[in-house]
């Protein structure tokens, strides 16, 4: 197997592998890193929530649903980078359509 074979091969495998990485690690801006409770944990739970005010759970709920800075970074990372690779392909094939037709028709 030559060098430049090796290489192809190489490459495409180590983007494979960071993608992977990064899907597994950026998992954790969005779930962070939580393990199973065991039994006892869950009954001091519910004997907390009985306990605990109504007006207290609410703000508890809010705080939950409170956007992240490394969940928000990765919407715009994984969205808004994509989009504007797509919107400029589809721009430039366009452009090379047109210059084409525009040969052709010389």
């Amino acid at each position: 197997v030559t060098m430049a074979m090796q290489r192809r091969i190489l490459f495409p495998l180590a983007l494979l592998v960071f993608a992977m990485f990064a899907l597994l690690v950026g998992q954790a801006a969005f779930v962070g890193s939580s393990t199973p409770t065991g039994k006892a944990q869950r009954l001091r739970a519910k004997t907390v929530r009985e306990v605990v005010p109504v007006e207290m759970m609410e703000s508890s709920i809010e705080t939950a649903l409170a956007v992240q800075g490394p969940g928000f970074a990765a919407n715009i990372v994984f969205v808004l980078v994509p989009v504007t690779f797509l919107i400029t392909l589809y721009l430039q094939s366009e452009r090379t359509k047109k210059l084409q037709e525009e040969m052709q028709n010389k």
